[in-house]
């Protein structure tokens, strides 16, 4: 059985990309990053009030404080809002023409082609694989994947390609939400 489809890498299937894998293969990473701020944040504050506790009790600057409160704040709304941040960062790295890449999906393997650029691999490689309502998401390692619209096929049919890839992989297509 062969697959064919054309994925458009705009900014909506890069957010959706990034979504998935913050959601999935990210998400203890994301978790260590956002505490780590916060704690950090935390501690420049409590180090600021101690220095305006102890320029109550002497004649000391209040510089420290201050600059303890600068380092601080920051630092804690990064950890807050840090999704909101790295999702916010992703947008503005995505260039402004969408670029088109094709894949093709047969009993052999897989080909992608981007322009001038192609790529033969064989089914083995894939380590993880992740179905939305809209994509599913190929990732050849923690750090490098693919994203396929399931609106783009060309052949074959969303439903079959899922079978067909769990029956190649041996893995199961895990749902995000």
């Amino acid at each position: 059985m062969n697959f064919e489809m054309e994925t458009v890498y705009d900014k909506q299937t890069i957010q959706a990309f990034q979504n998935i894998l913050n959601q999935t293969l990210r998400a203890k990473r994301i978790q260590f990053a956002r505490l780590t701020f916060m704690i950090t944040g935390c501690v420049c504050i409590g180090y600021g009030f101690l220095w305006l506790w102890a320029k109550s009790q002497a004649d000391i600057s209040v510089i420290p404080a201050v600059s303890s409160f600068a380092a601080g704040i920051p630092l804690l709304l990064l950890g807050l809002f840090y999704k909101k941040y790295r999702n916010r960062s992703v947008k503005h790295m995505v260039n402004q023409t969408p670029e088109r890449i094709y894949y093709s999906f047969d009993e052999n393997g897989y080909f992608s082609r981007s322009g001038s650029t192609k790529l033969r691999s064989t089914y083995h490689i894939l380590e993880f694989m992740f179905e939305t309502d809209h994509y599913f998401v190929l990732m050849l390692s923690r750090k490098k994947g693919f994203i396929l619209d399931k609106s783009r096929f060309q052949f074959g049919t969303p439903e079959e390609f899922r079978s067909f890839l769990s029956q190649k992989t041996g893995k199961q297509m895990m749902l995000v939400s």
